[in-house]
């Protein structure tokens, strides 16, 4: 119950969030480009309207509040579903299953804090996204191997023959996740 009602609450804050900044932005955006087209003939986003000021904020607001709290109600209901599953798919070994997401989880967000770590470090050239991707694949090397180690020690030890479980399925569907969420950033950067 409470890992439900916590992924209800993070999905709730992330709504309100999002339509919160949308809505401030979108109001002093109108009042704005009113204020300043209609009656004064000036440019759009001039800095001496005040509401522009306002719109600037609704953005940042909308931008950094609605996108992060979308990203920890979209990382928390995924690893709360699973738990759920587990919970009613393998009810004999679910003291495993049932802890496996928040592993792999925090093995994810450690490996990500390396590739952030590695490009704060590493020297930019006159092409930063090289580095960025490289960063990206450092995290991608750095999860994958953390989870094999996690999976093999937690799969190796229990009889998971009667579920057809290995160490190996739950690594392949994460190579497979790291893999299509690359090939996807690839193709939409590329189009």
């Amino acid at each position: 119950m409470r890992v439900t009602t916590y992924s209800l609450g993070c999905s709730l804050v992330a709504m309100f969030n999002r339509v919160a900044g949308g809505n401030y932005t979108k109001a002093a955006d109108i009042s704005s480009d009113i204020l300043a087209k209609i009656r004064h003939d000036m440019p759009e986003d001039d800095a001496r309207v005040p509401n522009v000021i306002a719109d600037f904020i609704g953005d940042n607001v909308n931008d950094i509040a609605g996108n992060c709290s979308d990203l920890l109600e979209s990382f928390v209901a995924t690893m709360s579903a699973v738990m759920i599953i587990s919970l009613s798919v393998f009810v004999e070994i679910s003291e495993i299953l049932f802890l496996l997401p928040v592993i792999i989880g925090g093995i994810g967000l450690l490996g990500c804090l390396i590739g952030l770590w590695y490009a704060s470090i590493k020297k930019m050239s006159d092409n930063p996204s090289k580095e960025l991707d490289l960063s990206t694949w450092v995290s991608a090397g750095i999860t994958l191997v953390g989870v094999t180690c996690v999976c093999y020690m937690l799969f190796s030890t229990q009889n998971f023959d009667m579920f057809a479980i290995g160490w190996f399925s739950p690594v392949l569907s994460i190579l497979l996740g790291i893999i299509s969420g690359i090939a996807i950033g690839k193709l939409t950067e590329y189009y």
